[in-house]
């Protein structure tokens, strides 16, 4: 069925590939997040993709960022994915970006930390905070 996931992170807030320092810095300087639905969730899988082509979503400089559930019930907050990068079809981004200037499309890619693999190197490498 589908999820909603809560994306956050640190990075760029446009999508210009070419921004100067003083641009980068003007749009890295506050944590955002975006909620984004995915249909195809399996923990078997050790990655998540979301779709982001309507452009909204992560982008350079959030690598790391978490992927969240929240329960708005319980007020829970569960992290599924951490967030290794972004990946596109070649062919439909410059049918979209001839010039080249969406820096941030496509799909985010997230290891999915849910899945056995992951999870168990996780719960054997976890210190708790004293």
């Amino acid at each position: 069925s589908n999820l909603e996931l809560t994306l956050a992170g640190y990075g760029l807030r446009t999508n210009i590939a070419n921004l100067g320092d003083a641009e980068t810095e003007k749009n890295t300087s506050e944590l955002f997040s975006v909620s984004k639905i995915i249909t195809d969730y399996d923990i078997n899988q050790l990655t998540l993709r979301i779709d982001q082509r309507d452009e909204k979503g992560i982008c350079n400089g959030d690598s790391g960022g978490p992927a969240l559930i929240v329960d708005t019930q319980s007020k829970k907050i569960m992290t599924i994915g951490v967030l290794s990068g972004y990946n596109w079809n070649i062919i439909e981004k410059k049918q979209i970006d001839p010039e080249n200037k969406l820096a941030c499309f496509g799909f985010a890619v997230y290891a999915n930390i849910m899945n056995p693999l992951y999870y168990d190197w996780i719960q054997k490498t976890i210190h708790p905070i004293q």
